[in-house]
């Protein structure tokens, strides 16, 4: 069954993901910037995540379970680490070295979790992830850059943040494993949007719940919340149910060549020859990880 199947699972969460791009800029369109884009974002994944638990235990006719004191700690990790430290670092590396280089160094996450897979969990970390790895790295690299690669800009400090967001990132799928022995990993996520909600409203002002709770950002943070967020995250979550978190992260960057893929559909960007050659180098990178021996 295709919801049983880790890598389907990780495949869809990554081509979901590829909305990302669409929602931000539609956002940003309207003047906010990236703290409101981000707050937006989590506060309706969390409510959102809220219906979708009380509907599915409605269904069950049970109640809504919440997590007991121990897993607390992973669920404020989550919402601080990988949702709120995330954003504010992603922001800061693309103010100080651009959004290609920002970008480029958030797509470093799977090597972070790939390492602390090995601490962690003791997982061998073998050729053929490193491999996969490498080349779905290089092909995100080809289509962020287009192939030229002097759209690089180095700053140590834009790059020193950057690979803080990238650490964050790679640290989801650990913590997603820590819990899912004892509790469900989908609901440690969706209340993880809550503790981010928190978080990141402290770096709001006035102006900015002007600006967020327009018709249009009520539409666009909707959206963002749901699909590229919510959806996403619960396909990503599900997936380490059956395949490794090692594995899963690499197959994740698959949201670099998806968001190319809509901006090419439904913002009529021109497909280039780097953004192919990228995209069958990422593809590449994905169907190599499956490979066991």
């Amino acid at each position: 069954m295709l919801l049983k199947n880790g890598y389907f699972l990780a495949v869809m969460a990554g081509v979901v993901w590829g909305f990302i791009g669409i929602s931000t800029l539609n956002l940003s369109s309207l003047g906010m910037n990236t703290y409101e884009i981000s707050f937006l974002r989590v506060l309706y994944a969390f409510i959102l995540g809220m219906i979708y638990l009380y509907i599915k235990d409605r269904k069950k006719d049970k109640n809504i379970k919440y997590p007991p004191k121990k897993t607390w700690k992973y669920i404020i990790a989550t919402g601080v680490v990988c949702q709120g430290l995330l954003n504010i670092f992603f922001s800061v590396a693309v103010i100080k070295t651009g959004t290609v280089t920002g970008i480029m160094l958030m797509d470093i996450g799977p090597l972070f979790t790939i390492i602390m897979c090995r601490i962690f969990f003791k997982e061998h970390i073998t050729f053929i992830k490193m491999i996969s790895l490498t080349m779905a790295f290089l092909g995100a690299v080809i289509l962020i850059t287009n192939g030229d690669f002097k759209n690089f800009n180095f700053n140590l400090t834009g790059v020193a943040f950057g690979l803080l967001g990238g650490a964050c990132y790679g640290f989801y799928p650990i913590i997603n494993k820590k819990v899912s022995d004892n509790f469900d990993p989908v609901r440690v996520t969706i209340y993880s949007f809550g503790v981010a909600t928190i978080f990141l409203a402290f770096f709001l002002n006035k102006e900015s719940l002007e600006i967020m709770f327009s018709q249009r950002a009520i539409t666009g943070g909707i959206f963002y919340g749901l699909v590229p967020t919510l959806i996403s995250y619960i396909l990503y979550s599900k997936s380490m149910t059956y395949i490794s978190p090692s594995t899963a992260s690499i197959i994740s960057l698959l949201e670099v060549p998806a968001t190319t893929v809509v901006g090419i559909w439904l913002l009529h960007e021109p497909v280039g020859t780097f953004k192919v050659i990228g995209m069958m180098i990422v593809l590449s990178g994905m169907l190599l990880s499956k490979v066991k021996n």
